[in-house]
C-alpha cells in the first residue's frame, strides 16, 4: 500500500500517510494513533474504545454498568435496580408487612391499619369492654348500649313504657297501646281477667267490661299531649266532666289577647246573670239607660309627624262626646278601616268630603302636654263593618314635636247593644 494517498474526490485536499499515520489536510497535518478506517477508496485512523470516543467519559468502570447521557456526554454509571431507585418511588423505614400507596406525588411505603378504627368511616374513642358499634349519621363510633348491659332494664328501650300508670304488677305482660309497648294483665291462654276491682279499673261480665273507677284517672295519670281531639268521640265530654267553675256569676271564654285556654270572665256593672240567662241590669221593657264610658288606645313610641293606625274596643254605633290626646295630635275616626285606608294621603288642612267615612277629628296642641277637645254638639258614630262589631278605627299623626307614645281617650255613649 503507498505511503500516501489520496482519497477519491478530496485528493486535492486531503492526504493519509499510513507510515506516519497522519491525515494532511491541505497543509496541516492531524497525528492519530488508532488503526486503520477505511474511507473511500482509502483508510483513515479509528478509535479501539469507546472512552476514546469525544463525547463518552468512562470513569471508575465497574462490572455492569451502564452507558447514559447526561446532558453533555455518555458516562458510565451502576444502576439502582432497588424499588426507591425509581423516580416516582420514596421508601423511608421499611418495615416487615408494609406496603406501596400512591400519595398523589410518589409510591411510598406505609404499614396499614388492619384494626376497626383504621377504616375511613370509623371512629372509636376510649374503647372498654362491652361496647357496640353504632352509626350516628357520619361515621360507625363506639358506645356503651344501654340494653345489653347488666345494669340496663327493659324500660331503657325507647319503645317501651313501664312508669306512671303502666308501672308493671305480677302475672302482667307487655302489650303494644299503640304508643309503645306497656305493662298490661296477660289475658291470653289462662282464663282471662276475673271480674272485680283491679284498682282503677272495674271488671265486670265474665272480664267481657272494663270500667274506669270515677276518679281514678287523675292529671298525674294522663302524658302531657296523650289526649287529642282523634281520641275523643263528638259530644263524649259533658259539662259535668270538664273542671268546676271558681264562682257563680261566671261567663266562659277568653280575655287574654291571642289564642288559648278557656278562662272565666267576670259579669261587670250594668248586667246581671240570673237563672242562666244574661241580662242588662234593669232590662226587659227596654227602658234602661246606659251611662257614657271611656275607651283608650295607644300609638306606639311614633317620631313627629308620623302617622299611626289604631282601634278602639267600643260600640257598634255610639255618641262621641270628648276625644283626649296625651301629647298634641291629629286624631281622625273613622266608620271603618277602608275609609281609613283612603283617607291616608288628605292633609290635615282639608277637610274630608260627605260620605266619605270620616266620623271626626280634631287637632290639638301643646307639644307633650295633654289636652281634652269636647264635640260639642256630639258626634254620632258607628261602625260599618260588613259585620257590624265593636271596633272604632282611628288614625293619629303626632304633632307634639318630638318621638311620643301618644294616648287617645274617647267619650262615648252606647246607643246599640
Amino acid at each position: 500500500m503507498p505511503a500516501n494517498r489520496e482519497l477519491g474526490q478530496f485528493a486535492n485536499h486531503i492526504t493519509v500517510d499510513d507510515t506516519t499515520r497522519q491525515i494532511t489536510i491541505g497543509s496541516t497535518s492531524i497525528s492519530v494513533v488508532i488503526p486503520s478506517l477505511s474511507v473511500g477508496v482509502g483508510t483513515v485512523s479509528a478509535v479501539s474504545f469507546l472512552n476514546d470516543l469525544t463525547d463518552v467519559v468512562i470513569t471508575g468502570v465497574a462490572n455492569s454498568q451502564y452507558l447514559r447521557y447526561n446532558g453533555t456526554n455518555w458516562v458510565n454509571f451502576t444502576p439502582d435496580l432497588t424499588l426507591n431507585g425509581l423516580d416516582d418511588v420514596v421508601i423511608t423505614g421499611v418495615a416487615n408487612s408494609q406496603y406501596l400507596r400512591y400519595n398523589g406525588t410518589n409510591w411510598v411505603n406505609f404499614t396499614p391499619d388492619l384494626t376497626l378504627n383504621g377504616l375511613s368511616d370509623v371512629v372509636i374513642t376510649s374503647v372498654s369492654n362491652g361496647q357496640l358499634i353504632q352509626y350516628n349519621g357520619t361515621n360507625w363510633v363506639n358506645i356503651t348500649s344501654p340494653y345489653l348491659t347488666s345494669t340496663g332494664s327493659i324500660d331503657s328501650h325507647t319503645d317501651v313504657d313501664t312508669s306512671g300508670i303502666y308501672t308493671p304488677s305480677i302475672g302482667q305482660v307487655l302489650k303494644w297501646n299503640g304508643t309503645a309497648w306497656s305493662s298490661a294483665n296477660d289475658l291470653g291462654g289462662g282464663g282471662g281477667v276475673t271480674d272485680g276491682d283491679k284498682g282503677d279499673i272495674t271488671v265486670s261480665s265474665s272480664g267481657a267490661v272494663f270500667s274506669i273507677d270515677s276518679g281514678a284517672v287523675t292529671e298525674s295519670k294522663i302524658s302531657a299531649g296523650a289526649v287529642t281531639e282523634s281520641k275523643i268521640s263528638s259530644g263524649a265530654v259533658t259539662y259535668a266532666k270538664i273542671q268546676n267553675v271558681s264562682a257563680t256569676s261566671r261567663l266562659l271564654g277568653r280575655h287574654s289577647a291571642s289564642a288559648g285556654s278557656v278562662e272565666e270572665i267576670s259579669i261587670g256593672s250594668g248586667l246581671s246573670l240570673s237563672s242562666g240567662t244574661l241580662s242588662a241590669s234593669g232590662g226587659g221593657g227596654g227602658s234602661s239607660l246606659q251611662s257614657r264610658t271611656t275607651v283608650s288606645s295607644s300609638t306606639g313610641s311614633i317620631a313627629n309627624n308620623a302617622t299611626a293606625n289604631i282601634t278602639f274596643t267600643g260600640f257598634k254605633s255610639y255618641l262621641l262626646m270628648k276625644i283626649q290626646t296625651s301629647a298634641a295630635a291629629w286624631v281622625r275616626i273613622y266608620t271603618d278601616s277602608a275609609s281609613r285606608t283612603a283617607d291616608a294621603s288628605r292633609l290635615e288642612t282639608t277637610d274630608p268630603l260627605p260620605g266619605s267615612g270620616v266620623i271626626a277629628e280634631v287637632i290639638t296642641t301643646g307639644g307633650l302636654a295633654a289636652s281634652t277637645q269636647l264635640l260639642s254638639p256630639g258626634t254620632l258614630g258607628f261602625n260599618n263593618d260588613s259585620t257590624p262589631s265593636t271596633t272604632i278605627y282611628a288614625a293619629v299623626t303626632n304633632k307634639s314635636g318630638s318621638t311620643s307614645n301618644t294616648t287617645i281617650t274617647l267619650t262615648l255613649l252606647q246607643l246599640e247593644s
